[in-house]
């Protein structure tokens, strides 16, 4: 296993900003890192780590900030851009329920959506 170690909570948040801002942007410049698992599982593992490294400084208000602004509302302009992206090309509606799963989870990342919105997300039809 491989570790990748930050000096502190201010690198970790560039790092978050990078990703976020790499994968939301309205042209992507890599479009097949927005759906990757493995750039989702780094997404969260920076987001956690962000967390931890606030709670362990006793800032647990701005930790808490940080879970809450992860939770993904409905209404977010996020679903509205992830049906932008699945709707162009058709590869979307060749994808099983539970491919498609995956790729919502992973397009939100470090982004958590509800399981209703998973759901209907996974159900979409472009």
């Amino acid at each position: 296993m491989i570790t990748l170690q930050a000096k502190d909570k201010y690198e970790l948040m560039a790092i978050h900003k990078l990703i976020y801002k790499s994968k939301f942007a309205e042209n992507p410049p890599e479009r097949m890192a927005v759906f990757s698992p493995f750039v989702a599982r780094f997404a969260h593992e920076v987001m956690d780590k962000i967390i931890e490294a606030n709670s362990a400084e006793g800032n647990d208000e701005e930790a808490k900030g940080w879970a809450e602004m992860m939770a993904l509302d409905k209404e977010d302009h996020h679903v509205e851009l992830f049906k932008k992206y699945v709707s162009e090309g058709g590869w979307w509606l060749k994808l099983s329920e539970d491919e498609k799963k995956e790729h919502v989870l992973a397009f939100f990342s470090p982004l958590r959506p509800s399981e209703s919105i998973i759901s209907d997300l996974s159900k979409y039809e472009s």
